[in-house]
């Protein structure tokens, strides 16, 4: 079915019936205008050379060459008929039939292919269709376990349906070690953008991370919020809840929770400008916990990720991973300071993709 072509030109049967017909009547009416010159010549050139031939031999001969002359002429009109009606149908069959194909199919490859409303209306199956036949010859030649594979892949980006992504991301976090447990700061800067025009978001989470609770602190607290530079009372537009419950506080909280820090206003992206959002807060966990995980909650084009541990009395071992489907060993941590790790991925990052962080003395 793939190879199919319907849609090709070729020469229409009536026209080519009609032709063929018209050139045979032709031949055969110049075989008849033949015989009959023929005849003619027969009957007037013995008169013509008669020596007694009398005035009615000499008008009746008048009449016979005046009737070949026209006879001629017909003939010879017919005879370039049919040399015209031969030439063209040999020029059809031969030269027009392959030029009207070449010129369909780069109709086909060059403009109706590359036109966004003929692949709008494609019905969606044949979209897809087409969209794997292209990364056949592209990437993957005759593999059809790899296509299957890229495929795979392919669908479960699109389905994710992403509504934001970040043109960059800056995480940086410094760990300090307490008395009674871990503290860190962190502060997130990045700039977003929507993949619609505009996309609106309710109770947009800032900050949220999975804790033990220790008491007498909070486990997770915004200290600060910047939105295209104008600073926000996080006192009036940051609440805080928890999984399954209305805050942070709740008693049985004994057991590690989801802990979110979320916008009460409405948060907007956009997709023809950048909205610049920089959020600083801390998190406090036990002193047994010395593993750190942070996430992407979108996609992300430039991510940038520093760890740092605050102190200057002792010597710790960091170990990370940054993980994710483009992470490959190009982004290879490196230490700016000691008890300092930081990556630079410049290439997309996807939701969950991240960085793994343990350390110890």
């Amino acid at each position: 079915m793939a190879n199919k072509r319907p849609y090709k030109f070729f020469i229409n049967k009536e026209t080519v019936f009609l032709s063929v017909v018209i050139f045979f009547l032709c031949l055969v009416v110049v075989f008849i205008l033949s015989s009959k010159i023929n005849e003619i010549e027969e009957i007037a050139i013995p008169t013509y050379i008669s020596s007694d031939k009398s005035d009615k031999d000499t008008n009746i001969l008048q009449k016979r060459l005046e009737e070949k002359v026209i006879l001629c002429t017909i003939k010879d009109i017919l005879v370039v008929i049919c040399t015209i009606l031969g030439t063209n149908f040999l020029l059809s069959l031969l030269i027009q039939k392959k030029s009207q194909n070449d010129l369909y199919d780069k109709f086909l490859t060059e403009d109706l292919l590359q036109n966004k409303k003929f692949i709008e209306s494609m019905p969606e199956n044949n979209r897809k269709i087409l969209l794997k036949y292209i990364e056949k010859i592209d990437y993957l030649g005759d593999n059809e376990i790899y296509s299957e594979l890229i495929s795979n892949v392919r669908d479960k980006i699109v389905n994710y349906k992403y509504k934001y992504y970040f043109e960059t991301n800056n995480t940086s976090i410094i760990c300090t070690i307490l008395p009674d447990c871990i503290e860190k700061k962190i502060t997130k800067t990045y700039e977003a953008k929507s993949f619609k025009k505009e996309e609106p978001f309710d109770e947009f989470p800032f900050a949220q991370s999975s804790l033990e609770p220790i008491n007498g602190r909070r486990s997770i607290e915004i200290t600060s919020l910047k939105i295209n530079d104008e600073i926000k009372d996080v006192s009036k537009f940051i609440d805080y809840k928890i999984k399954d419950s209305e805050n942070i506080y709740h008693k049985n909280s004994n057991y590690t929770k989801k802990i979110i820090g979320f916008y009460k206003d409405t948060m907007k992206f956009y997709s023809d400008k950048t909205t610049k959002v920089e959020v600083v807060y801390t998190t406090y966990v036990p002193l047994r916990d010395r593993v750190y995980t942070t996430r992407l909650s979108a996609p992300c084009k430039k991510y940038d990720f520093r760890f740092r541990i605050n102190d200057s009395t002792k010597q710790y071992i960091l170990h990370s991973q940054a993980f994710g489907f483009q992470e490959d060993a190009t982004k290879t941590p490196a230490g700016c300071q000691p008890n300092e790790i930081s990556y630079t991925i410049n290439d997309w990052t996807f939701p969950a993709d991240g960085v793994f962080i343990t350390f110890n003395e």
